[in-house]
């Protein structure tokens, strides 16, 4: 993984080396256990944040972007570092969709149920972080990216 940190740059949307990468990120997450040591559990989960999460991009279908991060979710629940990085990720995919709805001339009810998709994961997981401020400053974000959908909602449903 630091070797692919290290060589790759750019993202990529492969779905081979996405479920490779998948892989080696379970097999380090799984490796973590009660007698884990701080450090190792940070190191993985910046190899994990910045060689998978970040690694991986779908481009324009956030759709299929938001069910990736979802199943990162799903796979490295135990490292608060990712999850904390799933929920910007999540903010960030909403943002796009804002700036895209906004783009194309109106929000319209797909977007609306994306917006509170998009929503719903990081309000469901943002409980699940141990620090409170960590946990405080992602309501503040997920509130402030939720926000401009109602605003938008109220401009074109009006």
């Amino acid at each position: 993984m630091e070797a692919y940190v290290h060589e790759h740059h750019e993202p990529t949307c492969d779905p081979v080396i996405t479920h490779s990468l998948m892989r080696v990120c379970r097999l380090m997450h799984d490796s973590i256990n009660a007698l884990s040591v701080d450090d190792q559990v940070r190191a993985i989960g910046s190899l994990i944040s910045n060689g998978l999460i970040r690694a991986v991009s779908f481009g324009s279908d956030l759709e299929q972007q938001l069910a990736f991060v979802a199943e990162c979710r799903a796979a490295f629940y135990n490292i608060d570092p990712v999850m904390q990085h799933l929920v910007h990720s999540v903010n960030h995919i909403a943002a796009q969709l804002h700036q895209t709805a906004t783009q194309s001339g109106g929000h319209t009810r797909r977007t609306a149920s994306f917006a509170r998709a998009c929503a719903a994961f990081a309000f469901i997981t943002i409980p699940s972080l141990n620090g409170v401020f960590h946990r405080l400053s992602l309501y503040l974000e997920s509130g402030q990216v939720t926000s401009l959908f109602i605003e938008l909602q109220k401009l074109t449903f009006c």
